[in-house]
């Protein structure tokens, strides 16, 4: 699943920051984000597969990789909506922990 810049604000709340900050924080968001997919997903790999996704990167881009892993990986999408739930989980608790709600 692909999340545009408008889930990850929603899901944040960070709508009403300046535009340049909104950027700086959906960028950390989804670089995190693709990161934990990335290790979840890498744990249910063999090292067959593990090689073969390294090739499809390297030869053929993020794109063509992305389409191996959701054709090879069971639930692969559910893994993506699991880690960015996590995510936006830990974000919202960090901000109500820092205003002390």
């Amino acid at each position: 699943m692909n999340y545009t810049k408008e889930d990850v604000i929603n899901a944040l709340g960070i709508g009403s920051l300046a535009a340049e900050l909104q950027e700086q924080v959906i960028g950390a968001f989804l670089n995190t984000l693709e990161a934990r997919t990335g290790e979840a997903v890498s744990a249910s790999l063999s090292d067959e597969q593990l090689q073969e996704f390294t090739t499809i990167v390297d030869s053929k881009g993020d794109e063509a990789a992305e389409q191996w892993l959701k054709e090879t990986v069971a639930g692969y999408d559910g893994i993506e909506e699991v880690e960015y739930n996590k995510l936006v989980a830990e974000i919202q608790a960090a901000g109500d922990a820092m205003l002390g709600t």
